[in-house]
């Protein structure tokens, strides 16, 4: 579950490229292969720090799921970026934020 959010917050980050939306259309699956890389960037830290950000994007899931019925994967672009919006208020959101954009970003420019 708490694979969905990473997914979800890097689309959302992702959706305000333009070089995402031209990549997107010769390429179907390039928002599933931004996706994977924040995942394995994850999965590489080490155990204190991966562990804290798992239970965090978990918690962000679950809440996406009691607030809207949906996993935070699964949202319009619309209701994702204002539950992102919404969910910014949260302590330690901007740390967590940070990490996965950053990973969006080094895929998506790995790739120009």
């Amino acid at each position: 579950m708490w694979q969905n959010a990473l997914y979800g917050i890097s689309l959302s980050q992702c959706e305000g490229i333009k070089f995402f939306h031209d990549k997107k259309k010769d390429q179907k699956d390039f928002e599933v292969v931004i996706g994977h890389s924040v995942i394995e960037g994850l999965n590489e830290l080490p155990l204190y720090l991966k562990m804290p950000l798992k239970i965090y994007a978990f918690f962000l899931n679950l809440l996406c799921f009691i607030f809207n019925g949906r996993l935070l994967k699964n949202l319009e672009p619309n209701k994702r970026h204002r539950f992102i919006n919404f969910m910014s208020r949260f302590p330690f959101y901007g740390i967590f934020n940070k990490f996965v954009r950053s990973k969006v970003f080094l895929r998506v420019f790995n790739d120009l």
